[in-house]
């Protein structure tokens, strides 16, 4: 799944990470059967996320070499669950990515009838989305969204 979206203003991670929404929580809590407290972070990781998306994709816009874009890999899918949750709340993401990013980042998710990346196009998505996680939000949150998240919530890997 990629973010696509050409941003044209975007917030600071801080201010990105103040959003609240409540029902977004309750939903994903209730959905999964997770604490509110769970709940609640996976929410905060997923916010770092759409940040990243947007502006991974303002500075290719402005970039002679763009890079590819961010993919939510299988280690992540804990992230991209509660993106689907955020999504269902359409008037909110809608708003939400209008406030933070100046645009929509768009869920793009890759359908089995298309034909699988070539194993060297994959090898360079998967380093240029890690490194770029690293870069910019540092080597905790790499690690929590690709060992720690998908450790503690193995069972949601179902959905």
């Amino acid at each position: 799944m990629e973010g696509n979206v050409v941003a044209v203003a975007i917030t600071n991670l801080e201010e990105v990470l103040s959003y609240k929404n409540d029902d977004i929580i309750h939903r994903f809590a209730e959905e999964f059967n997770l604490t509110l407290v769970d709940s609640e972070a996976i929410f905060t990781e997923m916010k770092k996320w759409l940040w990243l998306c947007a502006i991974q994709s303002f500075q290719n816009s402005r970039s002679k070499r763009p890079t590819y874009p961010l993919t939510l890999f299988h280690e992540m899918f804990v992230v991209d669950l509660m993106w689907h949750t955020f999504i269902l709340f359409t008037h909110d993401y809608a708003k939400f990515c209008d406030r933070y990013f100046g645009t929509f980042v768009h869920h793009v998710p890759r359908s089995s009838r298309v034909l699988p990346l070539a194993l060297e196009e994959q090898s360079a998505r998967i380093r240029n989305t890690y490194e770029y996680i690293y870069d910019n939000l540092g080597e905790e949150t790499l690690l929590s969204w690709c060992e720690t998240l998908p450790r503690k919530f193995a069972e949601l890997s179902k959905h």
